[in-house]
């Protein structure tokens, strides 16, 4: 999935002429979405195949990021933001799995699928009313 999703964001952008800032726009609706089918699941085969779709969403958010991220910063700092960029990454999501193991201790996994999809959520709505225009 992490080489799939990145050459198919790229080819929809292009069959779409969808710029990144879109692309980054839309993505994460449907990201929300993901996260609450994958909660819905009650077997393993549907489960498996609605969490390779997760996966596959979340491996599209890499290239119009880093299009955007590239396209915004001088070339004296790109690397250094570069590498800010990935380490928040990575911080967040090591952040974010001890704050949902207390979710899913304190009721169950699908609800912390459900809380993810509204954050998500919260974010794709306000990154649609309130980001930024890119330049």
């Amino acid at each position: 999935m992490a080489i799939v999703g990145p050459i198919l964001v790229t080819k929809i952008g292009e069959w779409t002429n969808a710029l990144p800032a879109v692309q980054l726009k839309v993505l994460p609706f449907i990201l929300s979405l993901g996260m609450f089918v994958v909660a819905s699941q009650t077997t393993i085969g549907p489960y498996l195949a609605a969490y390779m779709g997760l996966m596959l969403f979340i491996s599209m958010f890499n290239a119009p990021g880093m299009t955007i991220l590239n396209n915004e910063i001088t070339d004296d700092i790109r690397s250094t933001m570069q590498s800010i960029y990935s380490l928040v990454l990575r911080g967040g999501g090591a952040v974010s799995a001890f704050a949902f193991s207390v979710i899913i201790k304190q009721w169950d996994i699908e609800t912390a699928w459900r809380v993810i999809g509204v954050v998500i959520l919260v974010f794709a709505i306000f990154g649609v009313f309130y980001a930024r225009k890119s330049r």
